[in-house]
């Protein structure tokens, strides 16, 4: 049995449907032209007048057809005019002015007429004149007001409700999961994965139960939703049915994401089209694979990946700046020193085998101590910075700039004759000078040297500019010199005249610390306290080592006073609290705090040595600083001085017996110190004391202590110190005539090695010997001679004997 298609029936139903709206709009009128029967109308009012008209001709009532046609005039407000025409062509009867009305050549709806005839013989013409019609179809108001427009809302309306109805109908008996078999259907349902039917227009046609399950609806709510409806996340890709439906393709693989309520549903999506038994591309079959733990993970991996990536990226930061930091000095960004050597070290090899030169310059900023003094360190460092950043621009033109110390910069230039070297040194003058670094007019000292390499050593051109720059400080600043300005002889000159000046400085300074004057407050606090003035002899002689190749030889001689002194505040204890066995109370610790504060009005009153005040006033500020002294230097801005008299005090309180406590090992001391390095102490000279103490040795020369006297003590002491002042002047004559009379007292006082020593020291005086080669000998005399000093602590030892004695005595009466 033939049947029709499901296509076919659709139309016929439709097409049926817009047959009966159309028959049911003319049946309410809505269909009918208004201008027709309006023409109708009018036309059956003619017929009817035209017929009057003739009958009352016919019977001879003329007279009367005048009141007639008025009264037709004023029951019908269409007609404007009737006239009668006889066949003369004149008009028999006017009703309403209808000459007036009547246009002859007019032919319209509005003029009409009727031909009269009795037979076959005209009697004449009926005409009438209506007014004009007035539809106003030309305005939106009339238009919407007209039956055409009246009858589209109809059919619209109707329609609409129909083909809603109908539509709704044949969809149910069209439904394909009506016409598939249950077999295939709960085969679909078996999968895990979500599966649709999606036909061209990309309307879902079938879904699976575990789709449906997803959305959380039933199968055929979703069934016959457009696709793309559905809550995807909108990432302007294209989906996998999209290109499946253009391209006729299968496209697999794609991550689409859905959002559900608070759920968010990552699916691995696969398109594949389907074709008919013809070839033609009906629809796509999806399959929907839930992946959103898989896409979770992934999302976390990415997350950690990124974090790891930012770690990195830090970390490259980070070894970016630790680069800088170990080759960049902080402050300018030129150089260190040791990456300036590393680099130069390789330029100078490769200068070497081109057999070319290498320039060095030295700059200097001039008077820089007092732009630190007057200014302050901040715009003294703001200096620098601007010296520096003037300085690096220098690198794009082939320069190497180092910072290589305080103010100094060093510059190398390579392959570069000595007048080029001139010019560009003395344009790094003028600019600086015409920057005004820190906003103060400043300038620079430059010194330049040119090496061949072939012939010196890096160090030795380095040297060269150094002494350049050396000449040109000395002659006035703001110049540039070179290596070749100046003679070997010229320079030596300026070296004598410096140390004169420092030498001057030296001799004022070293007087002010008079050693008769020293000796007296040493034996006083050895009468007072000889196990304090022991430790302070000790203390001396740790900081004498510990400053050896650091200080000069008249510096050391203001740290080992300093050394000698740090307690003499404690002349002034009472002997309840100094001898006192045994910890002493909070109030008596109190009293004994107040040495230092004692001791330091001494040394003021006594001596005129701001290094010797400065280096006590300082020896307890902490090199890490102390929140509660924040006055207190710290770091290097800590005197040497203080800092090594600081690790000596510390390491031999440790190590000595006290009343309240045993001594402990020197290792224990070592890691006492250690433990507070970078706090409290300097962490370099801690490492540096700890090695100078692990590896010294004991001398083997023995003096003859007990024939030192307190008079003996002093008078090998004052000479001491006259020696030492004489080699700080240099005067070779005033050594050895100092060394003579120190030989002689050391005879008289049974000291021969001391004797022997001086003799030599003498015999050295007396020849041609620099006072340099000399100093070994001396170092080695003054080390002995320190010896015999403690000789003003050995003469309080029965003193204080006698004392401890009596204050015992009273504390066990009082107890």
């Amino acid at each position: 049995m033939f049947r029709l298609s499901s296509t076919l029936r659709i139309a016929l139903g439709l097409a049926s449907l817009a047959v009966s709206v159309f028959l049911a709009s003319r049946s309410v009128g809505l269909g009918q032209d208004e201008w027709l029967v309006r023409l109708e109308g009018r036309a059956a009012l003619c017929e009817m007048i035209a017929m009057h008209v003739s009958s009352q001709i016919d019977g001879g009532n003329l007279s009367k057809l005048q009141p007639d046609l008025e009264d037709y005039l004023a029951r019908n407000k269409e007609l404007r005019s009737i006239g009668l025409r006889t066949g003369e062509k004149s008009l028999a009867i006017d009703a309403g002015n209808h000459a007036d009305h009547w246009q002859v050549d007019e032919q319209s709806e509005n003029q009409m007429f009727v031909p009269l005839f009795v037979g076959n013989k005209p009697l004449g013409i009926v005409e009438l004149r209506f007014a004009n019609a007035n539809t106003n179809t030309s305005t939106i108001l009339g238009f919407l007001t007209s039956r055409p427009f009246m009858q589209l809302l109809f059919v619209l309306a109707s329609g609409t409700l129909l083909y809603a109805f109908y539509l709704s109908k044949m969809l149910n008996h069209l439904d394909p999961s009506q016409v598939i078999p249950d077999r295939v259907r709960s085969a679909l349902d078996t999968f895990a994965e979500g599966l649709l039917v999606i036909d061209s227009s990309e309307t879902i046609v079938l879904a699976n139960r575990s789709f449906s399950n997803i959305l959380g609806e039933e199968h055929k709510i979703v069934q016959g939703t457009n696709v793309k409806h559905l809550p995807w996340k909108r990432d302007g890709s294209i989906p996998p049915w999209t290109a499946a439906l253009k391209s006729g393709e299968p496209h697999l693989g794609q991550t689409m994401e859905m959002t559900i309520g608070q759920r968010r549903i990552a699916f691995m999506v696969n398109a594949s089209p389907i074709y008919s038994d013809k070839g033609k591309l009906q629809g796509v079959l999806a399959s929907f694979d839930d992946v959103t733990l898989h896409e979770q993970r992934k999302r976390e991996l990415e997350q950690t990946l990124k974090v790891l990536g930012e770690s990195r990226e830090q970390i490259r930061q980070q070894n970016t700046e630790l680069r800088m930091l170990a080759t960049r000095d902080p402050l300018t960004g030129c150089m260190n020193r040791r990456s300036f050597f590393e680099t130069i070290g390789t330029k100078w090899e490769n200068a070497a085998i081109a057999g070319t030169n290498l320039t060095c310059i030295m700059v200097d900023v001039d008077h820089f101590k007092m732009v630190n003094d007057v200014h302050g360190h901040s715009t003294g460092d703001e200096v620098l910075r601007s010296v520096g950043k003037i300085l690096l621009e220098l690198e794009q033109a082939g320069a190497t700039v180092c910072r290589f110390g305080g103010e100094e910069f060093c510059i190398a230039l390579e392959d570069t004759s000595l007048e080029a070297s001139r010019e560009f040194a003395e344009e790094i003058r003028e600019v600086i000078k015409a920057a005004r670094p820190g906003g103060l007019d400043l300038t620079v000292s430059v010194g330049v040297a040119v090496a061949e390499t072939a012939d010196l050593e890096f160090q030795t051109a380095l040297d060269h500019a150094d002494r350049s720059l050396y000449v040109a400080k000395m002659s006035g600043r703001d110049q540039v010199v070179c290596r070749t300005d100046f003679t070997d002889e010229q320079f030596q000159q300026l070296m004598d005249k410096k140390n004169a000046i420092q030498d001057s400085v030296v001799t004022e300074t070293f007087t002010g610390i008079p050693f008769h004057a020293v000796t007296a407050l040493v034996s006083a606090l050895s009468y007072r306290d000889a196990s304090t003035a022991e430790h302070s002899r000790r203390v001396a002689d740790l900081t004498v080592m510990a400053s050896h190749g650091l200080l000069s030889m008249h510096q050391q001689f203001v740290l080992e006073t300093a050394a000698l002194l740090h307690d003499i505040g404690k002349i002034g204890t009472p002997d309840a609290v100094l001898l006192k066995p045994g910890p002493l109370s909070k109030e008596e610790k109190e009293v004994m705090s107040l040495h230092d504060f004692s001791g330091m009005e001494i040394v003021k009153t006594t001596f005129d040595s701001p290094e010797l005040v400065n280096i006590l006033a300082n020896r307890c500020a902490w090199f890490g600083g102390q929140a509660s002294r924040p006055e207190m230097p710290k770091g290097k801005d800590i005197p040497l001085g203080s800092r090594i008299l600081a690790i000596c005090d510390t390491y031999d309180s440790i190590v000595s017996d006290l009343s309240y406590r045993a001594k402990a090992s020197p290792e224990t001391a070592f890691a006492e110190l250690r433990k507070f390095a970078g706090t409290q102490f300097d962490p370099e000279l801690v490492e540096r004391f700890i090695h100078l103490v692990q590896n010294s040795k004991t001398k083997n020369v023995q003096l003859n202590e007990a024939g030192i006297t307190k008079e003996s003590a002093r008078d090998i002491g004052l000479l001491m110190s006259s020696i030492t002042q004489a080699i700080k002047d240099g005067n070779k004559e005033k050594i050895g005539i100092q060394a003579e009379q120190l030989a002689a007292a050391a005879s008289e006082s049974q000291l021969p090695q001391i004797a022997g020593i001086a003799n030599e020291l003498k015999q050295l005086a007396s020849t041609d010997q620099e006072v340099e080669q000399m100093m070994e000998v001396a170092n080695t005399l003054l080390e002995l001679c320190r010896v015999t000093q403690k000789a003003y602590v050995d003469v309080g030892k029965e003193s204080r004997k006698r004392r401890e004695a009596l204050a015992q005595r009273v504390f066990s009466k009082d107890s």
